[in-house]
C-alpha cells in the first residue's frame, strides 16, 4: 500500500509551485491507499483510508487496518461520523476514481503522509521458572538490513529447572539435588544511542543446590580454611533478589551486532534455614546480535541452531553471617571480575524427529580473578545435554517443556557454592 510514498513530502514541496499543492497533496495521500495500482480505492480501500484518518495515532499507511479492524470499529462514533461525511458528497459504488474523491472526505490530510511512530508492545509479564538466570533469555531489540527494528527473544528451549540423582567424584557420594530459579519478568520499551531498547526487571528465588537426599558428608579433615561450620550433610543455597537488564545500543552493526545487555542483581543470599547472611552484588555485560547468534539464537541455518553468549562478570558481597552450609568464613568481603561464556547448540532442528524431541547442548565457562584479599580465584566448568520430551504451548504461561538431562559440573572455589565434580542426570522442567 505505501511503497510509493517514501519521498512524498520531498515531492510536495518541489512540484507544488508546478502544480497546486492541494492537488498534488490528494493525488498522494489517494496513492498510498491504492493497494494494487488501478488508479481507483475500492470500498475496502475507502474503509481503510476512514479507519487511518479517524485513528491516526493507531493505523497509518503502512500499518493498515486489518479486516478485524475495519469490522471492531465499523461503529464507532469517529468512524460512523467520518463515514456521514464521505456519503455526504459522494454514492455508493464499488470503486471511485482519483477525481472524484477529496482525501479531506476521508479525514487525511498533508499529516497523514509524514509516518508516525508507532507504539511498541513489550512483551507480557510472565513468570519463568529456569535452571538460573543465565538461562532465562534475553529480550532485545536490533535492526535488520533495511534499518528496520526488530524484536528477538527466542529463547527457544533454554535449560529448565533441574531435580536430579547424581555422582560427586570428589567425594563419592550420591546426591540428590534440586536447582532452579523462580522469577516474576516484566519487560518494557526505552530509548538510547537513537535506537528502541527493550528492557527488562526481574524479582527472582534462586536455588543453586537444594540436596533432597542422599549422602552429601564431607570428611572433616577436608574443610581446611572454609567455615568451620560446613560440616552438616545439609547443603542448600537460597538467594533472593532483583535484577534489571538494560540494552545498550553500541557498538552497533545493524543486522550483525545490537550492542549489549547490561544486567545488575541484587540478592539476599542466605539458606533455607535463615542462618546466614550475604548480601550480594553482581553485574554483567553481555554482547548480542541475533544473525551472529549472540545472545539469541542464529535460527538461518537449518542444519544447526547455535547461540553465542560471552560475558564480563563483576560480583561483590559481604559474609555478614556464616551459616552451617557457607563456604566463606564470617566477617569476609569477596569481589571478582572475568569472562563468562556459553554456547547453546540445536543440531538437525527441522528433521522431523528432532523437531518433536528437539536435543540441545550446552557449554559453561567461567573464570574469576579474585579481587580482595578474602577473595580466591574462581572456575566452573559445566557441560548439558538435553532431550525434550514435551515442548510447551505459547498459549498457556505455566505449559512447562521438560526435558531428559545429564549434566557434567566442575566448580572449584566459586564463592559460597560448594565445591563440585559431579555427573548428574535428571528431569528438567521450564516455563
Amino acid at each position: 500500500m505505501i511503497a510509493r510514498i517514501s519521498c512524498a513530502l520531498v515531492l510536495l514541496a518541489v512540484a507544488s509551485v508546478a502544480w497546486g499543492a492541494s492537488e498534488l497533496e490528494n493525488t498522494l495521500i489517494l496513492n498510498a491507499l491504492d493497494a494494487d495500482g488501478s488508479v481507483k480505492l475500492e470500498i475496502n480501500e475507502i474503509n481503510a483510508g476512514i479507519i487511518i484518518g479517524a485513528y491516526p495515532k493507531r493505523f497509518s499507511f503502512k500499518a493498515p487496518p486489518t479486516e478485524k479492524d475495519v469490522e471492531a470499529l465499523a461503529n464507532s462514533p469517529a468512524v460512523v461520523s467520518q463515514v456521514q461525511r464521505f456519503f455526504a458528497h459522494h454514492s455508493l459504488k464499488p470503486a471511485y476514481k482519483f477525481s472524484e474523491i477529496d482525501a479531506a472526505d476521508l479525514g487525511l490530510g498533508t499529516s497523514n503522509l509524514t509516518e508516525p511512530e508507532l507504539p511498541r508492545i513489550a512483551p507480557t509479564p510472565r513468570v519463568v521458572l529456569r535452571r538460573d538466570r543465565d538461562s532465562i533469555p534475553n529480550a532485545f531489540a536490533e535492526e535488520d538490513d533495511t534499518k528496520k527494528a526488530i524484536t528477538k527473544a527466542k529463547g527457544l528451549l533454554d535449560k529448565g529447572a533441574l531435580f536430579s540423582y547424581g555422582r560427586d567424584f570428589s567425594t563419592s557420594t550420591d546426591q540428590w539435588t534440586a536447582t532452579g530459579v523462580l522469577a516474576w519478568m516484566n519487560s518494557y520499551w526505552g530509548r538510547n544511542f537513537d535506537l528502541p531498547s527493550l528492557n527488562s526487571w526481574l524479582v527472582f528465588a534462586q536455588w543453586d543446590r537444594l540436596d533432597l537426599g542422599g549422602d552429601v558428608a564431607r570428611d572433616t579433615k577436608t574443610l581446611g580454611g572454609i567455615s568451620p561450620r560446613f560440616k552438616t550433610k545439609e547443603s542448600n543455597s537460597l538467594m533472593l533478589g532483583a535484577e534489571t537488564r538494560q540494552q545498550i545500543n553500541f557498538p552497533s552493526i545493524p543486522g550483525f551486532l545490537a550492542g549489549f545487555i547490561a544486567k545488575a542483581a541484587v540478592y539476599y543470599h542466605t539458606d533455607f534455614d535463615f542462618q546466614s547472611s550475604i548480601p550480594t552484588a553482581e553485574f554483567d555485560m553481555i554482547l548480542i546480535g541475533g544473525k551472529l547468534g549472540f545472545g539469541s539464537y542464529q535460527t538461518e541455518c537449518d542444519l544447526l541452531y547455535w547461540r553465542f553468549s560471552p560475558a564480563l562478570h563483576f560480583d561483590v558481597g559481604h559474609v555478614a553471617s556464616d551459616g552451617k552450609w557457607t563456604v566463606s568464613k564470617q566477617g569476609t568481603t569477596f569481589a571478582h571480575v572475568g569472562p563468562k561464556i556459553a554456547l547453546d547448540l540445536m543440531p538437525f532442528p527441522k528433521q522431523p524427529f528432532v523437531a518433536k524431541m528437539p536435543i540441545v547442548f550446552n557449554i559453561g565457562v567461567t573464570k574469576l580473578g579474585a579481587l580482595t584479599g578474602d577473595s580466591r580465584d574462581a572456575h566452573e566448568y559445566t557441560a548439558d545435554a538435553s532431550i525434550y520430551i514435551r515442548k510447551a504451548s505459547t498459549e498457556h504461561p505455566f505449559d512447562p517443556n521438560v526435558a531428559l538431562s545429564i549434566s557434567f559440573k566442575q566448580l572449584d572455589d566459586m564463592e559460597n557454592k560448594k565445591n563440585d565434580d559431579s555427573l548428574i542426570a535428571g528431569v528438567a522442567v521450564g516455563f
